[in-house]
């Protein structure tokens, strides 16, 4: 069989074809084409199919003579929804590709690309073509060996769903490396699991079984929100496999947390009407590890959905207990020997940096967004303090200015000068000696 194929590959070689020199006896052929080099891309198959001999059968290997170009086999839909790194990831500057009858085989529906890898053009063919050319050598072999590869394409709605979403994800940041290990792991994790769900919402195993449709105005849109998603997942990732990054709330452990004791600050809400607020003043006492935050009148108190949304998760790390009066909730603490401070602009209010907070501990009492702090409190409060404005505003928003008076207090107490990030260290150690000098 062998025999008479070789026969018919020798009868069907044109005249002009090279025979092979003897260390290279499946060599039936070699020519080359040259043609301008294209800024993006365009499809070379036609102008290759024109140059080749009409051969019964054999490999044709295609190798570009210059590394600003690659080849690929891809589809001209996916080429104009995103760059063609994204639709072609595994192009190479080779190719080996099957010939019969003097055609050359590749997937229905898809080109042969020449591809410029400098340009990120999405839905432009060839552009401006460099002035230069390039040329793409040709070998035809006989072999009947065909490409180990499928010769068939994935399913339609599936490679699109890809395309889209690699393109996507090169648009958010992500390199090419970093898709390539999403796509080819095994490994389960939060991101790949975004990413085929993608596919299989957006993909289906045919058109007609997809959730969405396939058209660019509806696909790119979706495949732009699963790809950010994934590149957020990506980055969490990241940042959890580095040993040196403290930025995420498992940064610390269950058992460091409860080892640490917690600064003598206890935040008074009066009357605060927004629970964003609330809750960021929450996420501000844990963060500071406050002694407790104390909600008075109708201000937004556990449980509440919309705490625990802007608080992440403070709210169930910080004690709390809620009063129906905020006087009673001043004279409660001050029974237990606490300073209570009121935060609010007035004549005799004192800059919070020119205040010494007591080691012992103090309350900070702080009011309604529009009214401010109730009269009647503040006259009951050991003192007035303030923040100085020097704007059209006289005043911060109210979490904004817990947090500066929270960290002042701790920078006094000597609770800042440890930055190793030891839970063990950041004690309230510093509390119990006066301030380092």
């Amino acid at each position: 069989m062998v025999v008479v194929l070789l026969l018919l590959l020798l009868l069907a070689s044109p005249p002009s074809a090279a025979l092979a020199p003897p260390s290279e006896p499946s060599v039936r052929w070699r020519g080359a084409l040259r043609l301008p080099a294209p800024a993006a891309w365009c499809d070379v198959g036609p102008e290759l199919h024109a140059s080749l001999p009409p051969l019964a059968f054999g490999l044709c290997r295609l190798r570009v003579s210059r590394s600003s170009h690659t080849l690929a086999l891809a589809s001209p839909e996916h080429l104009a929804l995103a760059p063609a790194a994204a639709v072609a990831p595994h192009r190479r500057a080779e190719l080996c590709l099957a010939l019969v009858d003097g055609q050359l085989l590749y997937p229905e529906g898809s080109c042969l690309a020449l591809i410029g890898e400098a340009s990120e053009a999405i839905g432009e063919e060839e552009g401006e073509p460099h002035a230069e050319e390039l040329e793409i050598s040709i070998r035809l072999e006989a072999s009947e060996r065909m490409l180990s590869s499928s010769l068939f394409a994935p399913e339609p709605a599936i490679a699109l769903a890809r395309v889209a979403v690699r393109g996507a994800l090169l648009t958010s940041g992500v390199g090419h490396e970093a898709i390539a290990r999403l796509e080819g792991t095994d490994a389960p994790s939060a991101a790949k699991k975004v990413y085929e769900s993608f596919l299989k919402a957006a993909g289906g195993s045919n058109r007609e079984d997809a959730q969405l449709p396939l058209q660019k105005e509806t696909l790119m849109p979706a495949a732009q929100r699963a790809a950010h998603h994934i590149s957020h997942l990506l980055r969490e990732e990241r940042a959890l496999q580095a040993s040196y990054l403290r930025n995420t709330d498992c940064a610390q452990t269950a058992a460091e947390r409860c080892t640490r004791t917690a600064h003598p600050i206890y935040i008074v809400l009066d009357n605060l009407r927004s629970a964003y607020n609330v809750g960021s003043i929450f996420r501000t006492a844990d963060a500071a590890h406050c002694t407790e935050v104390i909600t008075c009148g109708f201000t937004p108190h556990p449980p509440h959905p919309k705490l625990s949304k802007t608080g992440f998760g403070a709210v169930e790390s910080v004690p709390t207990r809620h009063f129906s009066s905020t006087l009673a909730a001043v004279a409660m603490l001050k029974s237990q020997g606490l300073k209570v401070y009121c935060m609010e602009t007035t004549d005799d209010a004192v800059s919070y940096a020119n205040l010494d907070f007591p080691l012992e501990g103090m309350a900070l009492v702080l009011g309604n967004e529009e009214i401010g702090v109730d009269v009647a409190v503040m006259e009951a409060a050991d003192g007035v303090i303030e923040i100085p404005c020097f704007g059209s505003k006289n005043s911060l928003n109210v979490c904004s200015a817990a947090s500066i008076v929270m960290f002042e207090a701790l920078r006094q107490w000597g609770s800042l000068t440890t930055v190793s990030g030891s839970a063990s260290q950041r004690t309230t150690a510093g509390i119990n000696a006066p301030p380092p000098e």
